[in-house]
């Protein structure tokens, strides 16, 4: 037995799946052109520390070297 639909739901579906591509495929485009994920250049990694209390005379723009090496406050 052949399922037969009418045409306008054949019409609907078939709309619905081309607007579904077109989204993937602008979604994809976007992702290429933004590059979300290139930020961090290479030889760097990002760290964050968040703490109450880190010693008598640190303060905001202290310069600070861990293990040698001088930790520099990123610009974003």
């Amino acid at each position: 037995m052949i399922l037969r639909a009418p045409e306008e739901s054949v019409e609907r579906t078939l709309s619905i799946v081309g607007a579904a591509v077109l989204l993937c495929i602008v979604c994809v485009g976007f992702v290429i052109l933004s590059n979300p994920f290139g930020a961090v250049s290479g030889g760097r990694i990002s760290v964050t520390i968040d703490t109450p209390y880190v010693g008598q005379g640190v303060t905001h723009g202290t310069a600070l070297v861990m293990h040698g090496v001088k930790i520099e406050r990123s610009q974003g």
